[in-house]
């Protein structure tokens, strides 16, 4: 399964934090990394203030899982969305725990 890093920075990145996620994602081996090509926040809301908690905000064991499930039906590559750019230690987590056991 190829796991690949997915960022929305219209919603309120700098360059420079894009950059160490980009940086980040290359050194704990993410298969790819892209960004959305909107201009514009979407929605009207330009920063991660006031957003629902994820449904997929789950332990590393359950996220495996999930992914094994995808995998099961015949998906090759998997693209996790990264909200919150300013904290990178949710990567090094997905590399460590969820990585090395697909």
């Amino acid at each position: 399964m190829q796991l690949r890093i997915f960022t929305e920075p219209q919603q309120g990145a700098r360059y420079g934090t894009l950059l160490a996620v980009a940086q980040a994602s290359a050194e704990l081996g993410f298969d790819a990394f892209f960004r959305s090509d909107h201009y514009l926040a979407m929605g009207g809301r330009t920063s991660l203030r006031g957003m629902p908690p994820s449904s997929t905000g789950r332990s590393p064991a359950e996220v495996v899982d999930q992914i094994g499930r995808f995998s099961d039906i015949g998906a090759a590559r998997l693209y996790l969305q990264i909200l919150d750019l300013g904290d990178l230690d949710h990567l090094d987590v997905i590399a460590s725990e969820v990585m090395t056991q697909l």
